[in-house]
């Protein structure tokens, strides 16, 4: 089975400023088969760059460095799924939508032959996990190490 990381930009800042996440980042890629990603990602990485360029920059790198997932109808109804989910769990509000629109990704593009973990450090992705078992995900590093 091919293993695929999708990483949530709540990682990818640490990554960047953390030689403990940055070691972690290393460890997994050894471990994987490589990186994906999506338009919902894409868009948060384009809302955190400091510019223009920035943003071209890391866009541009992104996508050559990764598989990408698109954005499909499908994505849009799991997301709605676990939206639901969450509601009927009593935490409504504890995800997102980006992070939602992530998880979903993650869970249509998973299947017999891929599968896509979700790298963060954000607790949105433990919610998703606690409402939808199937989804796979994995701190950085563990909660609370890094700022």
């Amino acid at each position: 089975m091919r293993s695929l990381l999708l990483i949530d930009t709540s990682a990818w800042r640490r990554i960047a400023s953390d030689p403990t996440a940055s070691q972690a980042y290393d460890d997994l890629l050894a471990t994987h088969d490589g990186l994906a990603h999506c338009t919902p990602q894409l868009l948060e990485w384009g809302y955190s760059a400091r510019n223009a360029a920035d943003r071209e920059s890391t866009i541009t790198a992104v996508r050559a460095a990764g598989e990408f997932l698109p954005l499909s109808e499908d994505v849009g109804d799991r997301a709605m799924d676990l939206q639901k989910l969450l509601w009927a769990g009593n935490i409504g509000r504890a995800v997102g939508v980006f992070d939602l629109l992530i998880a979903a990704h993650a869970l249509v593009y998973s299947t017999s032959s891929v599968a896509v973990t979700v790298v963060h450090y954000d607790t949105d992705y433990e919610h998703v996990s606690a409402v939808e078992p199937s989804f796979r995900q994995q701190w950085i590093v563990p909660r609370g190490t890094v700022a």
